[in-house]
């Protein structure tokens, strides 16, 4: 090992759900087609457990953080409380809604559960824990980076190690984009060290097509786009797929 390079690298929590991403994450979490999303949701709505689920908002309301803050500091320690993060308001945003969030932070899934049918209890679970989570301190992560020399070749090793876990205690929140690389935990390593050879994997690599639709990924690009509203995603892939338009 010729190099060892680390440096902290700070992972912020995301925003609470909006009416895409809610749709998006309960796709890639729980597998649910976003018309069976928007059904469990109008549901928890109803029965007074969430705030309302078509909105564009990651607005939370100051009395709602107050209750959260006071939670979270009581349940996980003051150096996890962070508070709301500043994010930029999109052009096509109408804000006429607070963000997807539980009505009481003291409603925890576990105390709900035995009320909840499970595709209710599992949605309920995951805007719980996003909503908590956007107001938790940011997760530090350290970066390294090993520089590997063998008969004139330099080798190079990347990968990660947790330091604080920050919102990562409660919510981590799924990959949507193309580039799904995933990160490796490295052993402890010393510069001057030598490794044992085991074997050398050969791989080509090409510039890959980008990967096709799923319901997750096309609300994500209309919402890039402006195209719908958060009334009208879960309507606009029905009626793709009741009309063949697509399969």
């Amino acid at each position: 090992i010729e190099d060892i390079t680390t440096r902290p690298v700070k992972k912020s929590p995301a925003a609470p759900f909006t009416t895409s991403t809610l749709q998006q994450e309960a796709a890639r979490k729980l597998g649910f087609t976003v018309a069976q999303t928007m059904m469990v949701a109008q549901r928890l709505y109803e029965n007074g457990q969430i705030t309302y689920m078509r909105t564009d908002s990651t607005r939370l309301a100051d009395e709602f953080v107050d209750n959260a803050k006071a939670y979270i500091i009581d349940k996980y320690g003051e150096k996890y409380y962070k508070g709301i993060k500043k994010t930029q308001k999109g052009k096509n945003i109408q804000d006429a809604h607070e963000a997807i969030r539980p009505t009481n932070i003291l409603r925890t899934p576990e105390s709900v559960k035995n009320y909840l049918k499970l595709d209710e209890f599992r949605i309920y679970s995951l805007i719980y824990n996003r909503t908590v989570a956007s107001l938790m301190s940011d997760a530090i992560l350290e970066d390294t980076k090993v520089d590997i020399e063998n008969q004139g070749y330099l080798f190079n090793l990347s990968g990660e190690i947790t330091l604080f876990d920050g919102f990562k205690i409660i919510y981590e929140e799924t990959n949507i984009t193309d580039d799904e690389d995933n990160i490796e935990r490295l052993p402890e390593l010393e510069i001057g060290e030598k490794l044992k050879f085991q074997e050398i994997i050969k791989e080509q690599k090409f510039t890959s097509p980008p990967y096709r639709y799923t319901e997750a990924r096309l609300i994500r690009k209309m919402e890039e786009l402006g195209i719908g509203r958060p009334s009208t995603y879960a309507l606009t892939m029905e009626t793709l797929k009741a009309r063949a338009y697509v399969s």
